[in-house]
């Protein structure tokens, strides 16, 4: 999640910027999480939140214990710790198939909401709910001509609306409509400062991954499409005055097992993501069956 996410990217950046670079070579498995994807640190505090499209899909997800892959945007205000997320996760849970979920931390402090907690509202008048099964959208896509897996995702803090008993909340979107909040007592942040977008694996097992990220394709720098790899799109920062995105791709933590790269979109706001893992000895591409 954020917090982990964020210490695996700077210290990586840090590697990158030392003049030592990033080697292809399968990861080893005290990694754990594997991330590809795009950041912004530094950003106005007039951004209270951050929307994007996300390819939902249905990605082989290798039986570990614990395993996880998921596409998501999140949030974090530096100052104070507080950080929020919302995306799609697999990790065998419920139907077994992608579900819909958030998660937040508290002055750094990881509350694991994932399909609900006691701080969670759920917004009655959408059906759809935290936790909801994808499976049927991520369908939706799958090598056809259209790209109806493709939902808007979205965090935005919101001063003034009332959750539960909270005259300001933290509001959360799928399919561009609001599916729940968690109450602005929750945190002490009112905005956000640093930003991500991106594509995590989480490795239970002993040797390397070969869950897929994404739809288990790697990433290409487009054109977009059903057949093609998934992708992050048209990422927006939420609220009066907020300013255009402009995101930093982030090196991958295993460039033979997930990718990302920018689809010719200033400010990155737009990157395709994914891919296969690795096979049970560490070569590529992975993929069901290889492990």
């Amino acid at each position: 999640m954020i917090k982990r996410l964020t210490v695996a990217l700077a210290a990586t950046l840090a590697l990158v910027l030392g003049g030592l670079g990033l080697a292809s070579t399968p990861a080893q498995a005290t990694v754990q999480y594997y991330y590809a994807g795009a950041a912004q640190a530094g950003v106005s505090s007039a951004a209270k939140g951050i929307s994007a499209n996300l390819w939902v899909a249905n990605p082989y997800r290798q039986a570990n214990a614990g395993e996880h892959t998921l596409m998501e945007v999140a949030a974090k205000n530096t100052t104070t710790g507080d950080s929020a997320e919302v995306g799609w996760v697999k990790d065998g849970t419920g139907a077994g198939g992608p579900r819909l979920f958030i998660y937040y931390n508290v002055a750094g402090v990881p509350v694991n909401c994932y399909y609900g907690c006691a701080n969670w509202v759920d917004y009655g008048a959408n059906p759809i709910n935290i936790g909801a099964d994808l499976t049927t959208v991520a369908a939706g896509c799958n090598g056809t001509t259209t790209l109806g897996c493709v939902k808007k995702f979205a965090i935005w803090y919101v001063a003034g609306t009332a959750c539960g008993a909270s005259s300001s909340s933290l509001w959360f979107y799928y399919d561009a409509q609001p599916f729940g909040c968690l109450p602005g007592s929750t945190f002490t942040a009112t905005s956000f400062d640093e930003y991500h977008a991106y594509s995590e694996v989480y490795y239970g097992g002993a040797t390397v991954p070969c869950t897929d990220a994404g739809n288990g394709k790697y990433a290409t720098t487009g054109p977009l499409s059903a057949s093609g790899p998934a992708y992050i799109g048209s990422i927006s920062y939420l609220g009066t005055g907020a300013p255009t995105p402009a995101m930093v791709m982030q090196p991958n933590t295993d460039s033979g097992a997930y990718t990302a790269l920018s689809v010719g979109s200033p400010g990155n706001r737009t990157f395709a993501v994914g891919g296969p893992g690795r096979t049970s000895t560490g070569a590529t591409p992975g993929n069901l069956g290889s492990c």
